[in-house]
């Protein structure tokens, strides 16, 4: 079986952006966030799930606005689905909040691509009850 890795080696591989930020403001943030997400629901993607969490926060502080490899800030705009540099085009999609979030903790979250990817993860990993009403017995009319 794979060694596990920890959240903080999570953020170094996938998120390019965050790599000028020191390893110990990093751990902060994942000391920080940490309890925000259930070890016990998320299982063996604990540590992916707080990755997300901690870098969805930290985009939303303002660290790695850059989009990795270019001078392309992204100055914490939610929706943005394309950029171009020549000539500058800048896509949005407006659906991102109305579809993905179901309240408004999950619309928070669909402000980063890191806060999308965590709620696909936590749809996937815990399962949500809701009561819509339609088992009403006769005698609850």
């Amino acid at each position: 079986m794979p060694t596990k890795l920890t959240a903080l080696e999570i953020i170094r591989l996938t998120m390019p952006e965050f790599n000028e930020i020191q390893d110990e403001i990093i751990k902060k943030w994942i000391t920080l966030y940490c309890p925000l997400v259930d070890d016990v629901k998320f299982k063996d993607m604990y540590e992916q799930a707080v990755a997300l969490v901690v870098a969805h926060k930290m985009k939303l502080a303002g660290y790695g606005e850059k989009i990795a490899g270019t001078n392309i800030s992204m100055n914490q705009v939610a929706g943005v689905t394309s950029v171009s540099e020549g000539e500058t085009s800048l896509t949005f999609d407006s659906s991102a909040n109305s579809l993905i979030a179901s309240s408004p903790t999950d619309a928070e979250y669909a402000k980063t691509v890191y806060g999308l990817q965590f709620l696909s993860l936590r749809n996937q990993m815990i399962m949500s009850i809701v009561i819509d009403g339609s088992g009403v017995r006769p005698w609850q009319k």
